[in-house]
Order: C-alpha cells, then structure tokens, then sequence
C-alpha cells in the first residue's frame, strides 16, 4: 500500500464547504468585473535593434475585443473575454480561465515610431510589432581615414 500525504485543501475544495466557497468566489470575481478590475494576460517582450516585439495570449477572445494603444514610450493591450455559460445548471469543478475586462501596459526604455505599429491576430496570439522611432535606433558612424 502507497503511503499518500494528506492535503486539507484538496478535501476542503471537493466537500459542500469546497462547493459553496467557489460559488462565493466566482460571484465576487463577477463583480470585480463589473467594478473595473481587472486581470492581465501573459505577455512576452523581445527586442531586435531595429523593433520591439510584444506577445499577448489571448485564447478564447476574438479580435474585434481587443484594443492596441501606443502612447510615448508605453504600449496597452486591452479587452474583454465574454464568458459563454451553457447552463445555470451546470456544476463547475475547476474555474481557472478569467474572463471580464483585462489590461496590460508596458513601458519600452525608448520610443517608438507609432505610425509604423503594427499588430496581428492568429491562433489566440496577439502579436505588436513595435518599429523604434529612428532618432534612438543607433548609427554606425564611419572613422575617416
């Protein structure tokens, strides 16, 4: 026979305790929601010396429900996820997926030339191609001889 660790918190999260705690929790995330908070997708920042690239996941939620924004040196990403429900009915186990309103800023160490941004949506990606404005990309200067 295996000797298994005993872990409270998985008893105490199946039980009927476990059952009415989530509904609780599920309530006051909708209200969160509804009172402007929000929560942030996963991003990936990389840089060549020509542009920056900013990654967002953002699985589950169409195109048309995001805004890109460029202003200064920061770039925002923003939106909604709508939550489908197919049945008051149904008993939800595992809620780990956010859905609402969400929001992600970064702040580039420089600046970057905003009519040449672009951004492309494929396979619950977002991709922002970030070109840096030409006064901070650097310049090779040739030594007279």
């Amino acid at each position: 026979m295996a000797i298994i660790r005993w872990n409270p918190m998985r008893e105490m999260f199946w039980d009927d305790f476990g059952k009415e705690f989530r509904k609780m929790m599920r309530g006051e995330m909708e209200k969160m929601g509804e009172t402007g908070e929000f929560w942030a997708p996963p991003i990936d920042l990389s840089e060549t010396p020509d542009a920056y690239t900013v990654r967002a996941d953002l699985p589950g939620i169409r195109p048309e429900d995001v805004n890109v924004e460029v202003h200064d040196d920061t770039v925002t990403v923003s939106g909604e996820r709508r939550e489908e429900r197919t049945s008051e009915k149904e008993n939800v186990h595992i809620k780990e997926v956010s859905y609402g309103k969400f929001m992600r800023s970064v702040r580039l160490p420089v600046s970057v030339d905003p009519d040449k941004v672009k951004a492309k949506f494929e396979d619950g990606v977002l991709k922002v191609s970030l070109p840096k404005s030409e006064k901070v990309k650097p310049k090779k200067i040739e030594i007279e001889k």
